[in-house]
């Protein structure tokens, strides 16, 4: 049975991309601005295709249906996760995401929470992550007056930097930013506020605002990450973040590796910085495998740095 899953993943236009995929990353001949790249995706919405071994050409969420021996430790009877990296040429929209309860209920989809990994960004790039109101009637209050960008918070980004984005949280990309998302499988986005931008019609952007208040946190603040880091030989791991949803490490290679599955479960690899050769198949920066719970060691050949995610 087959140790790992190489993948063909969609990219999705958006109003706010750019062409990064294309000329930075030679990943599309795709000439319209794209804002996404979902780079491991079982989710209904556009998926990723298996493109090696005996599953070539079967979307990811049936190889997992079909095959749950590969995907050992997951409960879920959808996959659980989704890999996005994002090109934000222009400012997001102000958003928030439910949380499984709200969004299995409103939704019938898996609540967002998610982590970013900036992979690119100018000396000024900004992020928003969070606010200062005082209470749900303020934020209310805020966007009906359209005065809620005082009270959204800004950070300075550079690559590297890695924030959690919990559900709830107010959160958005500002431009010139290409990060690299880890998530929960879902496609649930609340808009708050849109910058009174228009569609490619001409309209106003949908915003959703009660959902929006429904589930917007008050009162939490961004934490400073204290990351645990571990040195081996030609590898250094760095452990960013563990949640009920997700693991996220950094892997630092110096030099080829053989990588060994210490743990039966199934890992996400996806590259973020360099070019490697993983068990004979060449894999890009942006791009994507997942070693599956069958793998007990992988041949990693090459330098520079993967984003893995597990549960």
């Amino acid at each position: 049975m087959q140790e790992v899953l190489h993948l063909i993943s969609p990219f999705q236009g958006r109003i706010w991309g750019g062409h990064y995929f294309r000329d930075e990353l030679g990943l599309t001949e795709i000439n319209e601005p794209l804002g996404e790249y979902w780079t491991i995706s079982a989710h209904p919405t556009a998926e990723s295709i298996v493109k090696n071994g005996i599953f070539s050409g079967r979307t990811l969420s049936d190889v997992y249906q079909s095959h749950r021996e590969l995907f050992e430790g997951c409960k879920s009877d959808r996959f659980p996760l989704l890999v996005k990296i994002i090109d934000a040429a222009d400012d997001l929209s102000v958003q928030v995401h439910p949380d499984d309860a709200y969004a299995k209920r409103r939704e019938k989809q898996f609540g967002k929470n998610e982590c970013w990994y900036v992979l690119e960004a100018k000396y000024d790039s900004k992020i928003i992550v969070g606010h200062t109101a005082q209470s749900t009637e303020e934020l209310k209050t805020r966007i009906e007056n359209q005065t809620l960008e005082e009270v959204l918070i800004e950070h300075l980004v550079k690559p590297g930097d890695f924030f959690l984005i919990e559900a709830g949280t107010i959160h958005a990309l500002g431009k010139n930013t290409v990060i690299l998302e880890v998530q929960q499988s879902s496609d649930v986005t609340y808009r708050v506020y849109d910058y009174n931008r228009l569609d490619a019609q001409g309209n106003p952007r949908a915003l959703h605002i009660q959902k929006a208040l429904d589930v917007l946190s008050v009162g939490k603040t961004t934490q400073k990450e204290n990351f645990k880091v571990r040195v081996m030989e030609n590898l250094i791991v760095t452990d960013l973040v563990s949640t009920k949803h997700f693991d996220v490490q950094k892997y630092e290679v110096l030099a080829n590796i053989v990588w060994h599955n210490a743990t039966g479960k199934f890992y996400l690899f996806t590259v973020a910085e360099g070019t490697f050769v993983v068990q004979g198949t060449l894999v890009r920066k942006g791009e994507s495998f997942i070693a599956t719970s069958l793998s007990k060691q992988i041949a990693i050949e090459g330098s520079g740095s993967f984003i893995v995610s597990h549960l």
